[in-house]
This record gives structure tokens, C-alpha cells and sequence, in this order.
């Protein structure tokens, strides 16, 4: 999935607010269940009715009903908030993307003198791409036309907020404000007239979708200024998105993505996460009619995840007969 062409604040704050939405719900153990007496456990998404949330949703299901484990996705700040809950015991999977992870393993980046030694790998899902968009009313259409605008960037932590951010500041763009509201309260308050632009991150994204049905949008990536952000970032990708994926989005557009992952913590059983991996590609297509993103999942992708993988995974992946990096190899 690397380098397809598609068709389709402060962190301890963030890290609270993330804490308290999912406090209560991660794993508890059943001495008749399998699994070493795994009966539930908790799956960090993003916010509630994100393109994130939505797809996990689906596949948290088929895990559930395949497995016989209770597994229910919570709703979180996003990518950032989704690794150091991991890492803290408030979560036992949650998807986020290569080099967050990286980073929180590492202790670099957001998470800058804190090594969340117990991150690992499991499954790559689709790409996390970045768009923006706005009303065409306003006559936005380029992230140079974002300077001294409002914009949202969906919840602070979240992998749409964090490289955004990133973005904007590489190119040298400096917004007039900047708010963390969902991809549903950005849309209602871009309709009363409250805010310029958006972000969000995934493939084909619901907010984009609900926004457009009701009005004419511009929709646009990172332009062409992404062959040198990712020059910086090498662990990003360049993407183009077709034209016609919205309904009145008639040109391509080229912006920067990267895969999204599946990361669980160490403490996992190696069987259950086996099970998981070999379950979600065994039922890929099930999973594509509910989530046309899934359609492009593909083992051989795993050798992008960026840190080691959890055992149980990494023996599906050697059955295979997959040569993987030495980044992705088990440490345990």
C-alpha cells in the first residue's frame, strides 16, 4: 500500500481527557474464557464518528463474534491519546500510525523523554491520508490560502491534529486560530459561518461527505509543498486522490498519507493476537463491504509498521514467509 495512488495543548491534558473517556473498560479476566481467561478488553478508535472510529467499529465486531472476546472500541482523543494509553494500561490495542508509534517507543517527538518500551505491532490497516477542506463559498483551495484563517484540526492528540500541525508549520503558514472540535462540530459550525477550514485524516472521509451532501466544497491536500515535507518525514507518503471520490471534486489532488496500524501492548496473549491477525485477513472481504478501505489491506505491508512486532503476530507473518525488516522483528 506504500506509495499506492488512491481512488477512493498540551499532551498531559490530552492524555487526561482520553483517560477518563475510557476509564473502567480495559481488560477483564474470565477463568472459563480462552485466551488465558481473556473475556473483554478495549480498543482505542478516535472520536465518535470519525472515519477511524467508524472502520474499527466493523472490525472490532467480527473480532468479537470470531474470537469470543468482547472487544469495544472507545472513543479517544486519536492517534496520540491512542499510544500512551496503551502504554499506561487504559488500553490494550488501539490503532494509530508508524511514526507515533515510533515516537512513543522511542520516547522522541510527542512523547519526548517518556520510552513506552511496551508498544507492539500487529496489523497495517489503510492509509491515514491528510485533506483539508472548505466551504467553496470562501474561496480556500491550497493550504497557502489557510494563513490567518480559522481552522480545525479535529481533537487535540489526534493523528489529523498532530500532522496538520506539522504541515502548517513546515510550510511556513501561520492560521489566525486554531480549535480541536470533532469532525461533527467543525462541519456545523463551518455551515453557520464560525470557521474557514477543516482537516481530517483517513481515506474517503464521512465529514467531507455529510458536509458536501449540503454544501459546495473545496477539498485539497497538501499540494505542492508534499514532495518536500516528505522529504523531511520519509516515513510519510505521497498520495493522490482522484478526482470524483466527492461529488464535485472533479480534479486530483496530491497530498502526503501514511498507513495506519494496530498496535497492543506486550502483555497480550500470543494466541489471541495470532487469532486476531489470521481472523481480520481471512475476512477481508466481509470486512471491505462495510468499510471499502479494507478492501486494500495486505500482510506484506506489515514491514511498515516501525517498531517490533507483538509474537503473536509475528508468527503469522513468518508463516506466510514474509522477509520483513529488522525494525518489525519480535524483541520478546
Amino acid at each position: 500500500m506504500s506509495k499506492k495512488r488512491y481512488s477512493l495543548v498540551v499532551l498531559s491534558l490530552m492524555l487526561v481527557v482520553a483517560m477518563v473517556a475510557v476509564a473502567g473498560c480495559s481488560e477483564e479476566l474470565d477463568p472459563d474464557a480462552k485466551y488465558g481467561g481473556l473475556a473483554r478488553l478495549s480498543l482505542g478508535a478516535s472520536s465518535v464518528g470519525s472515519s477511524s472510529y467508524n472502520k474499527l467499529t466493523i472490525w472490532s465486531s467480527l473480532i468479537s463474534d470470531e474470537l469470543d472476546v468482547d472487544v469495544t472500541p472507545e472513543g479517544t482523543a486519536g492517534s496520540v491519546a491512542n499510544v500512551q494509553l496503551v502504554h499506561t494500561g487504559e488500553l490494550e490495542i488501539s490503532a494509530t500510525t508508524p511514526n507515533l508509534a515510533r515516537e512513543g517507543l522511542e520516547g522522541t517527538g510527542f512523547a519526548e523523554g517518556t520510552k513506552m518500551e511496551d508498544l507492539r505491532l500487529v496489523l497495517t490497516f489503510d492509509s491515514f491520508v491528510l485533506q483539508f477542506f472548505a466551504l467553496e463559498s470562501s474561496g480556500i483551495s491550497s493550504i497557502e490560502d489557510l494563513e490567518g484563517k480559522h481552522i480545525n484540526l479535529s481533537r487535540a492528540g489526534s493523528g489529523t491534529d498532530t500532522w496538520a500541525r506539522r504541515v502548517l508549520e513546515a510550510a511556513g503558514i501561520t492560521p489566525d486560530r486554531i480549535s480541536n472540535l470533532s469532525p461533527g462540530e467543525a462541519n456545523d459550525l463551518m455551515r453557520d459561518g464560525g470557521l474557514d477550514a477543516s482537516a481530517v485524516m483517513g481515506s474517503i472521509h464521512p465529514s467531507i461527505i455529510e458536509l458536501n451532501a449540503s454544501h459546495d466544497l473545496n477539498v485539497f491536500g497538501v499540494g505542492d509543498f508534499t514532495d518536500e515535507f516528505i522529504l523531511e518525514h520519509t516515513d510519510m507518503f505521497k498520495v493522490t486522490m482522484d478526482g470524483g471520490i466527492y461529488e464535485g471534486i472533479e480534479e486530483p489532488f496530491v497530498t502526503a498519507g501514511e498507513i495506519s496500524i494496530l498496535i497492543a501492548s506486550s502483555d497480550l496473549p500470543e494466541d489471541f493476537v495470532y487469532d486476531m491477525v489470521k481472523t481480520t485477513y481471512e475476512n477481508k472481504n466481509q470486512l471491505a463491504s462495510g468499510y471499502e478501505g479494507f478492501a486494500t489491506i495486505d500482510p506484506e505491508d506489515i514491514g511498515l509498521g516501525m517498531i517490533p512486532l507483538h509474537p503473536g503476530a509475528y508468527r503469522y507473518y513468518e508463516e506466510l514467509g514474509l522477509e520483513l525488516p529488522a525494525e518489525v522483528l519480535p524483541i520478546d
